[in-house]
């Protein structure tokens, strides 16, 4: 690429700086405008180079929300003067084709087509990624790998718990032989090597849902950098096709259903557990053509809901036959659901049993309350805060549907 061709393009960015004094502070056109220089200066002068690294610091961390207004203005400065610091010097200095020196990259969305990710990565993450929201392709593309494990092995366990119960193995060593097969076979544990390759896939999935799905689906971790996201998408990838290389049996369905659910419930005298399902069940039903629905597990039942970019509908709460009620806060966390998430915390709040669970959401993963000792009323409120979300989350998607 010459000097003329690399002007050119810097100073077209140049041209349409202007627009973003005149955006919102909370716009995308201005971090994707950002992200499209430190690219292609990446790609052209290399990661060491003065003119990547110039354009790279000139931005600042945005703080608290109320410091976002001047320094979304301030990181405006920083950035056109960094450019146009950066067009001065190409102009004066002495340039030399650097075609042969450096290949020149394709941008990361093309890079994240030519991969050929596995299928589900691709439908998990494609979206979240080409806009920008790297957390959010990150995010499910991991939810994606956990619930394909689950989905193959018929098992209704998380985390820790699924990854051992799936993966482990008993070898006698004494009898030098396999006494115990694990569910999912990566290879044939004919001699010590295999048995090494079974344990060591065990700890890499175990890693891939507690070190990766776990802290980005309960706290808020930015994530800018779109070839670290591809990295992380990659694994994701890699695990998703060892899992269909795999040798798999399926554990015959364990979940109870509707009668065994509210037998259990009366037996053990929650009848307020019972009296939420039954209100969840009305909810679901007149939600049905949004796409809600009920969930059976083990030992009781989740609510679940879509949204835009969660087509396999994120978890709302869940109830069990004991009479607990589990509220899940990640319709809260997320980026894409925060505006509806935030107004839907509010009307948790304003429910006596809830207020003091949900007073700081960073303190809380999954807060957990029995629902004896809540009210009917309250229960009801409950229901009617999930419903009006769901409304909120409906108008989301219909605003924007990619």
């Amino acid at each position: 690429m010459d000097k003329s061709e690399v002007l050119k393009f810097l100073n077209q960015k140049m041209q349409e700086f202007s627009s973003f004094e005149r955006l919102a502070i909370n716009n995308n056109k201005f971090p994707r405008w950002c992200t499209t220089i430190e690219l292609f200066l990446f790609k052209v002068f290399g990661e060491d180079s003065i003119e990547y690294q110039t354009f790279k610091e000139s931005g600042i961390k945005r703080g608290a929300i109320e410091e976002k207004f001047k320094e979304y203005y301030k990181d405006l400065d920083r950035r056109e003067a960094a450019l146009a610091s950066i067009i001065e010097t190409i102009e004066l200095t002495r340039y030399e084709d650097v075609a042969e020196k450096k290949d020149a990259l394709n941008s990361p969305n093309d890079l994240f087509d030519e991969m050929q990710f596995h299928p589900r990565v691709i439908e998990a993450s494609r979206s979240y990624f080409i806009a920008g929201n790297y957390r959010g392709a990150i995010l499910d593309a991991f939810i994606g790998l956990i619930d394909y494990v689950k989905e193959v092995t018929g098992l209704d366990l998380d985390g820790d718990d699924l990854m051992n119960k799936v993966f482990s193995f008993d070898y006698d060593k004494d009898l030098k032989k396999i006494t115990k097969y694990p569910i999912i076979r990566i290879n044939e544990l004919k001699n010590s090597t295999d048995r090494s390759e079974q344990q060591g896939f065990m700890f890499l999935y175990k890693g891939a849902a507690g070190a990766i799905r776990n802290p980005k689906a309960h706290k808020i971790i930015p994530q800018s950098n779109p070839f670290q996201t591809l990295e992380y998408v990659g694994f994701a990838s890699l695990l998703m096709r060892i899992l269909e290389k795999s040798t798999t049996r399926k554990i015959k369905s364990t979940k109870i259903n509707e009668e065994i659910f509210i037998n259990r419930c009366k037996e053990g005298g929650h009848e307020k557990a019972i009296y939420l399902y039954s209100k969840a069940k009305d909810l679901e039903e007149s939600r049905f053509v949004n796409g809600d629905f009920i969930n059976w597990g083990v030992s009781g039942y989740s609510y679940r809901m879509p949204w835009k970019g969660c087509i396999n509908g994120g978890t709302i709460f869940t109830a069990f036959s004991n009479g607990k009620l589990q509220i899940w806060p990640d319709i809260i966390l997320r980026k894409s659901s925060a505006e509806a998430g935030n107004k839907y915390l509010g009307k948790l709040r304003s429910i006596p049993r809830l207020a003091r669970e949900f007073s700081s959401v960073s303190k809380h993963k999954y807060p957990t309350i029995s629902t004896e000792r809540m009210s009917e009323p309250e229960i009801d409120t409950f229901i009617e805060a999930i419903k009006e979300l769901g409304i909120n989350l409906d108008e989301i998607s219909k605003e924007h549907p990619h």
